[in-house]
């Protein structure tokens, strides 16, 4: 396949950024889904690309990372919520959490579109971490523990009482 000079820096700066690509216009979108189809790229989530050899060399908590902070670049208005929050604040999860989808918060309602969750919650509960608009570590937990088995939940209470949360 004919290579693209202008998709090859947007990949370059992505990686360099520890981020995925995107296609912020309609030729950028064609561009990547074509080099998906042809196998060229992995779509790892919706209008986000990347190449499997890089994707294979991060682990979930990294993949997470890069999911958000593509996504803060073209939605900045996005804030993490609940399990992508704890990923973003550092808190102890376990490995089958981090299944490749991303948590913002909705202020209107909880919904799904595929793997992207809407966790209703209060707009004034957000800080930035990491670089990142992300729920509080209070209200993560409170999300984590109403959404998440006990059992799951139980580590993330106790780092953030020992980092001193209320």
């Amino acid at each position: 396949m004919r290579r693209n000079a202008h998709i090859e820096r947007l990949l370059d700066d992505a990686r360099h950024n520890q981020r995925c690509t995107y296609g912020s216009t309609r030729n950028e979108r064609a561009a990547f889904n074509n080099r998906a189809r042809h196998g060229d790229l992995l779509c790892v989530f919706p209008n986000c690309f990347t190449t499997a050899e890089y994707w294979a060399s991060l682990n979930p908590d990294q993949r997470t990372m890069h999911l958000c902070r593509t996504l803060h670049e073209s939605h900045p208005s996005m804030v993490f919520a609940g399990v992508t929050a704890a990923t973003i604040l550092r808190l102890p999860l376990s490995l089958r959490l981090q299944d490749g989808s991303i948590t913002c918060a909705a202020t209107s309602r909880t919904w799904t579109t595929g793997r992207l969750h809407h966790l209703r919650t209060d707009s004034h509960t957000c800080t930035q971490v990491r670089g990142l608009p992300t729920t509080n570590v209070v209200r993560t937990v409170v999300d984590c523990g109403l959404t998440l088995p006990f059992e799951e939940a139980l580590p993330m209470y106790d780092a953030a009482v020992d980092n001193g949360a209320p």
